[in-house]
């Protein structure tokens, strides 16, 4: 436990305290990589956490029948000699899921895409 409240303090000294950057200059050179070390897992920890939670909630999710219903059955896309076209007048947007609102309201008009 000594060991990690250290680790704390010079990475909070790292921050505000510039005599740490003097003892640094003249002390042997694991004391400022092992700061380094640890600042590097902490933001590590800090990004891979919730990146790894939400990778795991949508690999749980089936985005495939998601996506698919999404899909309007009305919407043909054609492509043809590399020029995409559609069967509807364009822009053409698909409502998001989620709570449905007022359709003149900026929250709507957020959760819509564009899709042609």
């Amino acid at each position: 436990m000594n060991y990690i409240s250290r680790i704390a303090t010079l990475i909070r000294r790292s921050f505000n305290d510039p005599s740490l950057y003097t003892e640094a200059t003249s002390s042997r050179i694991s004391k400022p990589l092992s700061v380094l070390a640890w600042i590097s897992v902490v933001w590590a920890l800090m990004i891979s956490i919730p990146a790894g939670i939400a990778l795991v909630l949508f690999v749980n999710t089936n985005f495939l029948d998601t996506a698919s219903g999404m899909y309007p059955s009305e919407l043909v896309v054609t492509i043809k000699d590399g020029e995409a076209s559609a069967n509807v007048t364009q822009p053409y947007f698909i409502d998001m899921p989620g709570k449905e609102s007022a359709s003149t309201s900026p929250q709507y008009l957020a959760k819509r895409s564009r899709i042609i």
